[in-house]
């Protein structure tokens, strides 16, 4: 069972009207818990079977410019972490983010490049996206990696217009092409000089949060270090 380290006497309380339940196969679980024993045996973890730098099960490094130095990932996108990212994106699963977050949070300690960090930031939805969803599903799995630190929780730094044509409808190079019109820089001034940990929650080309990263760099940011739930498994 992976548990809730933040879990406290509320989240008992909203167990009563609204009980928990996993991300990853929707049965009831304990208050405190995040997702049951089954689904955490069942999970995709890439561990360490993707490069660290593209973040790539078969590494792409040598076929674009990457504007981000490392990426961390928790688990290849395939069930039952599709699921749980489909119930953080479309249902405010927050469970599915915090698992995924602390997968991430754990491996950027363990590498030593969380003492590296000075600010994070979500992927950003367009406005029209983000009154329709309700929320930014990036930024709390932000959030989540960086809870209980003193790094810097930003928003606005990037901003990303509206499409009609969903990102997962493209191909690569379409991607690639969408990413460079819709994403620009907004606040650009409070990234100048830090190291950024930039936030997703699926990753599959790299167009995206590729994209973001050059803009980061763009704005002064001196490194982009790339976090996503889930990655592509054998996809460049």
């Amino acid at each position: 069972m992976i548990y809730n380290k933040y879990s406290s006497g509320i989240d008992r309380i909203i167990d009563i009207f609204l009980p928990n339940r996993c991300p990853f196969c929707d049965d009831f679980i304990p208050y405190n818990a995040l997702a049951c024993d089954a689904c955490e045996k069942r999970l995709p973890l890439t561990e360490d079977s993707c490069c660290p730098f593209c973040g790539r099960a078969e590494c792409i490094c040598a076929d674009d410019i990457l504007y981000y130095s490392r990426c961390f990932s928790a688990a290849f996108y395939v069930e039952p972490a599709i699921t749980g990212i489909h119930d953080l994106k479309f249902h405010h699963g927050v469970n599915a983010a915090y698992v995924f977050g602390d997968i991430i949070r754990e491996k950027l300690e363990k590498s030593g490049a969380l003492n590296e960090i000075d600010c994070v930031m979500g992927v950003p939805m367009s406005a029209k996206g983000l009154r329709r969803r309700g929320y930014n599903q990036a930024d709390i799995i932000a959030a989540r990696i960086v809870k209980g630190t003193q790094i810097t929780v930003l928003k606005g730094v990037i901003e990303r217009k509206y499409s009609k044509v969903a990102q997962h409808f493209l191909c690569a190079e379409e991607r690639k092409k969408a990413a460079a019109e819709q994403y620009y820089i907004g606040d650009g001034d409070t990234v100048k000089g830090k190291t950024v940990l930039l936030c997703d929650d699926v990753t599959t080309t790299g167009s995206t949060i590729n994209r973001c990263a050059q803009l980061l760099i763009q704005c002064g940011a001196s490194e982009v270090i790339a976090a996503v739930c889930t990655v592509g498994k054998g996809i460049g």
